[in-house]
């Protein structure tokens, strides 16, 4: 009897697939939910947006979905084709079994890679359409998808295939069932975990035993925004690289920020980029009126109501962002200091862009002047008196202030066109409060970094005992939680839209780091890693089992699941 060729079998499978209706419909299914895609991507917004909605989407397409597609691929030739007897009559010709076990695995294998190419392209091309360019993250996260997708088919394929060969058909639904409605809740037991240490402490002491106690969210949140940042997973990642290594070299901390040693090296640090203009500036107004005076007010000559001359000499200003883009222009192409300032003045005209007008930006922004603004020196006196008074560098922030808010005791003027001058012109620079700015965002999370890495845990208190306990828990859990472990494979690899990671200018220093992520996915975490001084390990976010392990181990699994089913099809009775 003549033998039949494997691409004759491979043929016959592949035709035996196309003409069953179940999965032609779950095919049109699959193209309309990647349509779906498209739809909504055209109304969003951000990139983040994009990522909020697409996990969702990756959660129902291949938690849910993708699942029941491979159920009926292989239902359809380890029951449905058994059943009536048509792998029997292949069977009988003079072939052998293996091949026909694997030319029915290459089909399904070549439908899954196939559908889910569809999906792919068809994404992509939409996205190239609309924004008439690679938009890279839409890129990234569904090529990452779509591998994906070739890694959870095979794994799937070969399990359900060896359940098929050993079970009955309700069985193995049940069991399938199971595994499906466990996908949704994979990741139950770290969100269980992250709300058992929401209202938990860690503890740290000094080497002269000052105590610091954070919150575990808190530390967290400082050691995620060192990754980030490490690798460039922020907006603007080379000016936050930039002013975030030199705050953590020299050790600032939130409470000294502002001492005469600290200040001279932030300035050094921006005098190093170019953007202070180190000539002596005179700002002068001479027909200001006093609206109010502080408590300690000693010059008689200067009471409410007095027409006053303000004289004030700075030792340096920053420059304008005009001048900073002059500069810019000029510098070599690809420098580091170039690719800083560009960012610096990306930042600055974003954050100004914020608010309504120039008003509204100093007014939301008026705490942060002050420092770095160096009053060489500074007098005030009555335009009808001859005695002068000084004005120093917490007269300047305190009427700086007054000017939008009342309430503070200190020189207040009158709101007239000289005070308007004074403040919203003269001493109104978009580049100065941006800096400001920046500092303020970094100094919170760089300061407790310091302390983190610097103080000692105290490892013998009962709630740090409670941590490490759940901890190890929790990782010993999570390495058999294979539903959840494998979703981690994509949602490494996929990442976030990092260009919208950024802090949030509507708060003083709030950078919100996970809220791209979706609660029923599973990311990865680590566990805070201790030396032997029992200081925070600096690269702790590095304590994790990475996602490839549980990729090849996988894949091992499925190698496995894959002779074992060849072995068990050569076994089974057809007839």
């Amino acid at each position: 009897m003549k033998k039949i060729p494997f691409s004759v079998m491979f043929k016959m499978n592949l035709g035996l697939l196309l003409i069953d209706k179940a999965l032609l419909i779950l095919s049109i299914l699959s193209i309309i939910m990647g349509f779906s895609v498209n739809t909504v991507f055209i109304i969003m917004k951000t990139n983040a947006d994009f990522i909020t909605f697409y996990n969702f989407f990756f959660l129902f397409f291949t938690g849910a979905f993708w699942i029941i597609i491979t159920m009926r691929l292989v239902f359809l030739f380890l029951y449905s084709k058994i059943e009536d007897k048509t792998i029997y009559i292949i069977s009988v010709h003079q072939i052998s079994r293996k091949k026909i076990f694997i030319s029915q695995w290459s089909v399904m294998i070549m439908f899954s890679i196939t559908l889910s190419l569809i999906n792919f392209l068809m994404i992509n091309i939409i996205s190239l359409i609309v924004n008439l360019d690679i938009n890279l993250v839409v890129f990234r996260t569904t090529l990452v998808h779509f591998i994906y997708t070739i890694f959870i088919s095979i794994c799937l394929i070969n399990f359900f295939t060896l359940l098929s060969l050993l079970l009955k058909s309700s069985i193995t639904t049940i069991l399938i069932t199971l595994m499906l409605a466990a996908t949704f809740i994979s990741s139950l037991p770290y969100q269980f975990l992250k709300n058992s240490e929401k209202l938990n402490n860690i503890s740290f002491n000094s080497n002269v035993g000052t105590p610091y106690v954070s919150k575990i969210d808190n530390v967290y949140n400082v050691f995620d925004l060192q990754h980030n940042i490490k690798n460039g997973y922020i907006k603007y990642p080379n000016l936050s690289k930039h002013i975030n290594d030199y705050f953590v070299e020299n050790q600032f901390r939130k409470d000294q920020f502002s001492s005469s040693s600290n200040l001279k090296l932030r300035y050094d640090f921006w005098n190093s980029l170019g953007v202070i203009n180190n000539k002596s500036v005179d700002i002068n107004s001479s027909d200001l009126t006093i609206k109010s005076l502080p408590k300690q007010w000693t010059n008689p000559e200067i009471i409410q109501g007095s027409k006053v001359e303000l004289n004030l000499t700075f030792n340096y200003l920053f420059y304008s962002v005009e001048e900073i883009e002059s500069i810019i222009v000029n510098m070599e192409d690809g420098s580091k200091e170039k690719i800083i300032l560009i960012e610096l003045i990306e930042f600055t005209k974003s954050i100004n862009s914020f608010y309504i007008d120039d008003f509204s930006f100093q007014n939301e922004t008026r705490d942060v002047f002050g420092d770095m603004v160096s009053l060489k020196q500074g007098y005030i006196k009555s335009k009808n008196g001859s005695q002068e008074t000084v004005y120093n560098e917490s007269n300047l922030k305190n009427s700086y202030q007054l000017h939008f808010i009342d309430g503070l005791d200190g020189v207040q003027f009158q709101n007239s066109k000289e005070s308007k001058e004074l403040f919203e012109d003269n001493l109104y620079n978009p580049l100065y409060l941006s800096v400001r700015l920046l500092e303020n965002y970094f100094i919170n999370y760089t300061s407790d970094f310091v302390i983190f890495n610097n103080y000692k845990v105290n490892t013998t208190s009962e709630e740090w005992k409670k941590y490490s306990k759940l901890r190890t828990g929790y990782n010993i859990f999570y390495m058999f939680n294979f539903i959840g472990s494998t979703m981690s494979i994509y949602t490494n690899y996929s990442g976030l839209s990092y260009d919208d990671i950024w802090f949030d200018p509507s708060q003083k220093s709030n950078i919100d780091l996970i809220g791209q992520q979706n609660i029923f996915l599973n990311y990865h975490t680590y566990t805070f890693k201790l030396d032997e001084n029992n200081k925070m390990r600096p690269d702790s976010y590095n304590n994790y089992i990475k996602s490839y392990w549980f990729l090849f181990f996988q894949l091992f699994i499925a190698s496995i699941n894959f002779t074992f089913g060849i072995y068990f099809f050569n076994r089974k009775d057809l007839t």
